[in-house]
Order: structure tokens, then sequence, then C-alpha cells
């Protein structure tokens, strides 16, 4: 899916200023291409199946198990990045059991969605170290 050595990202969060913030990111980085913006799960996985993304960077709130659920479910193989408030390691768990490929506190710097996204992009995973269950 990647042309050109451009990598294809959907953003999909529910907070207008969110979602314009990364894409403005986004665009400064030469590798990486925004193709599109969802405001809900249900546009999240009708882009998804449209624009073909190789990765999409979720919301926490939008439901992100489901999400990946319904991709998989659909046969659309794009990586899944979510975007999430700093939570206690059991909660961080289930994001990570959901199957995303990346997750990303928004806590940090814009720089380490980058990161993460340029991470899954290659095929790796990008989780933080999740200890034991408090």
């Amino acid at each position: 899916m990647q042309s050109q050595g451009s990598v294809r990202v959907l953003i999909a969060d529910n907070q207008p200023v969110l979602r314009e913030g990364l894409n403005t990111v986004l665009m400064q980085q030469p590798d990486l291409k925004p193709i599109g913006q969802a405001t809900s799960e249900a546009e999240a996985l009708a882009l998804c199946q449209w624009l073909q993304p190789d990765v999409i960077v979720v919301d926490g709130t939008l439901h992100v198990a489901r999400i990946v659920k319904r991709l998989r479910k659909r046969a659309v193989s794009c990586k899944v990045v979510a975007l999430v408030e700093p939570v206690a390691n059991r909660s961080l768990s289930v994001v990570v059991r959901s199957g995303v490929d990346g997750v990303v506190s928004l806590k940090e710097p814009p720089e380490k969605i980058v990161e993460a996204i340029r991470t899954v992009a290659k095929g790796s995973k990008y989780l933080p170290e999740v200890g034991p269950a408090t």
C-alpha cells in the first residue's frame, strides 16, 4: 500500500483540534501522508475500506478493540496505532490485547506518534511495557 515510500495515514478522533493538530504534524513529515480524517468508529471503518491506509491512528475513546476486530473481519490490512490517556496497567493491557500494532499515550510529544506510525508501518510493534495489573 505504501506508494513511493510514503506511509498513508488515516486519523480517527472525535475531537477536531486533535485531528487537525495531528494532521499538521504528519504533513511536516516527508515520508508520511495523511489521507483522511474520521470522526467516529463507523466513519473510520468506512474510510479504511475505501482509502486503504497503511496506518490508522485511532483515539482511544473510539472503541479501539472493536475497530481492530471489525477491520480484521473485513480483511482490511492497515496497522492500528491507538492514542490513549495515561491509564493503569490493567486498562493498558486490555488495549494491547485488542490487537493494536502500536500504543501511544496522549501525554507523549508528537514525535512519539510519528515514531509509532513509522515503526508499525515497517511491520514492528510499538507498545509500552506493561507491568503486572494493579
